[in-house]
């Protein structure tokens, strides 16, 4: 995960396990997991913006269909299917 430039820092929040500033992709699963750390806050009113680099194979390939989704103590917001812009 990288955080983008001007906007509130996400890494610092994103835990692995027992681990900071880490997220995980699963291949098996195609998804990546975001955790935030024990004891850290999403404060409200506050725009987090995070950024990731897949790398691509050498080859063509599709591009498989992509979801967000959240979850937490209070509330669980159902992986909706997000749109694919400049899709060949």
């Amino acid at each position: 995960m990288v955080d983008v430039a001007g906007q509130a820092k996400m890494s610092d929040l994103m835990c692995f396990g027992p681990t900071p500033k880490l997220t995980v992709w699963d291949q098996q699963k195609s998804h990546i997991l975001l955790t935030v750390c024990a004891g850290a806050t999403l404060k409200h009113s506050i725009d987090y913006v995070f950024a990731f680099t897949i790398t691509n194979p050498g080859q063509d390939q599709d591009s498989p269909p992509i979801a967000v989704g959240a979850s937490c103590s209070m509330a669980v917001i159902t992986a909706m299917p997000m749109d694919k812009p400049n899709e060949y």
